[in-house]
């Protein structure tokens, strides 16, 4: 099989990950913002275990996870400022597709260029980068429904940030040396924003949590961490 339709089928595959929230159709509200504070602290997890056991790892300048760190505080500043007067859409919510969005192009240039090495190599590659997309889209749609997302806008508005890693396998396999040497800034700022945005908006939200709820939010938390790592 060409490595080129290798790497947009497994793409493809990955984008289709943007519509796991598909199941709330079928329920109710009230359970939904239930589980809904779950896939919020799973989130945090995911996004802390990405960005600290994955994307930080690969981070050659540490200066450029600052950078990521204060572009998003800068970001959601700037939306808070412009949108959230009448808004009912919180910023995070903005952010966090701004960050999935970067991360999956990053993850198509990483498979192209991985199947470029060996085609053994590249579905290798490929497995755990949808093994830990799954439920890191799972808390992602979650944190979309709590920012005020209606539940199909959310599920749209996530498949189409999940198809820039289609992008990322284009651009990669056009691009190879020099996106080789952009996602040396990428990779790190990408760290710096999934970072920011677990800390200051999303473990914010399990503080709020009471009782039974918060003890679960911290479980799921933890959930999403050890998976990342463990991935």
């Amino acid at each position: 099989m060409n490595i080129l339709v290798a790497a947009l089928i497994i793409t493809l595959i990955n984008s289709s990950f943007g519509f796991v929230g598909l199941f709330s159709l079928f329920v109710k509200k009230r359970k939904l913002d239930a589980i809904a504070s779950s896939l919020i602290a799973l989130s945090a997890g995911t996004l802390l275990g990405g960005g600290l056991f994955h994307l930080l790892k690969e981070s050659f300048i540490p200066s450029m996870v600052v950078i990521g760190f204060l572009a998003f505080f800068l970001l959601e500043e700037v939306l808070h400022w412009h949108r959230c007067r009448i808004c009912t859409i919180h910023p995070y919510s903005y952010l966090i597709l701004i960050g999935d969005a970067i991360h999956n192009f990053i993850d198509g240039i990483v498979i192209i260029t991985s199947f470029l090495v060996s085609f053994k190599l590249g579905l290798i590659t490929s497995f755990l980068i949808l093994l830990h997309e799954f439920p890191q889209e799972l808390g992602i749609f979650g944190v979309l429904v709590k920012g005020g997302f209606e539940r199909k806008r959310a599920m749209l508005n996530a498949f189409l940030v999940q198809t820039t890693s289609i992008l990322g396998v284009i651009v990669g396999s056009l691009f190879v040396s020099t996106v080789k040497h952009i996602s040396v800034y990428i990779i790190p700022f990408a760290a710096g924003g999934f970072i920011y945005i677990a800390a200051s908006d999303l473990i914010p939200a399990i503080h709020q949590e009471k009782g039974i709820q918060k003890l679960k939010s911290v479980l799921w938390m933890i959930v999403g961490i050890l998976l990342l790592a463990f991935i």
